[in-house]
């Protein structure tokens, strides 16, 4: 379940696709779920947004989008957790 307001939701993502491209960015729950543990499946976060590898240049601007509306961030990378670490915390994105 998705832990801010699904308008504010939707207009954060509007937000991110238009600073990154509309490929980088997944908010809606189908998306989210392959996204939703690593290799310890015991453990599991719904994310609000998976936002895809960028140059740094446009990740900054994801990022103090994220800041402003305090949405805390996890960064992972290629699927390789093993123990949980690359998760969302609970009632965050």
């Amino acid at each position: 379940m998705s832990s801010i307001d699904p308008g504010r939701k939707a207009g954060l993502r509007r937000e991110l696709e238009s600073l990154l491209g509309k490929g980088a960015v997944l908010s809606d729950p189908e998306e989210l779920l392959v996204y939703e543990s690593d290799g310890l499946t015991l453990f599991q976060a719904l994310a609000d947004f998976v936002v895809f590898q960028l140059p740094w240049s446009r990740c900054r601007r994801w990022y103090g989008s994220a800041n402003r509306e305090s949405l805390p961030f996890v960064a992972a990378r290629r699927g390789h957790g093993l123990s949980g670490g690359c998760l969302p915390p609970r009632a965050g994105s």
